[in-house]
């Protein structure tokens, strides 16, 4: 990610990654929930769609 970015246009990158990491979640949730691994304890519940989102935005922050 450059440095030279101006607040304003970080502001602008997050919220474009913020939006299509919410588009992704709320397919993945109208396709159903999978339960993908618990955390710490039987109700802490990470699905596939929470792993898919969070690529989505490591790769979206690693190709800025």
């Amino acid at each position: 990610m450059p440095d030279s970015l101006a607040p304003a246009q970080f502001a602008d990158l997050a919220e474009s990654i913020a939006r299509e990491a919410a588009a992704l979640a709320a397919r993945r949730r109208a396709e159903g929930v999978e339960v993908a691994d618990r955390k710490s304890s039987i109700v802490d519940v990470v699905t596939a769609a929470d792993r898919e989102v969070e690529d989505l935005v490591r790769t979206r922050i690693a190709e800025a």
